[in-house]
């Protein structure tokens, strides 16, 4: 009879012991933000590509080489900023990792 009595007692202090234990608080996640992780692109590639200048019907050879110097520097700039955003979007879906 001891022993049940004893046993009975440990049992209900082990009982009133747990329940004064803390509870656990799990923290809420926060909502992801891509825009917070990604690296932005360069600013001087997300700039619109540059028109060429049409020639001049009946405008003298020196005149019309200039606006091709003009307009072929302009499209080297724009491919320079298509291949600045292409290896961009290359290192953002990159599959290798």
């Amino acid at each position: 009879m001891r022993k049940i009595i004893t046993a009975l007692v440990l049992c209900l202090s082990l009982l009133v012991l747990g329940c004064t234990s803390k509870p656990t608080v799990v923290p809420v996640a926060q909502e992801f933000n891509a825009e917070s992780v990604l690296v932005k692109p360069p600013e001087f590639s997300m700039q619109p590509p540059v028109e060429p200048k049409p020639l001049s019907y009946g405008a003298d050879n020196s005149s019309n080489s200039d606006i091709i110097k003009e307009n072929n520097l302009n499209a080297a700039l724009d491919r320079s900023k298509l291949k600045t955003l292409q290896d961009y979007v290359r290192k953002l879906f990159n599959t290798s990792k």
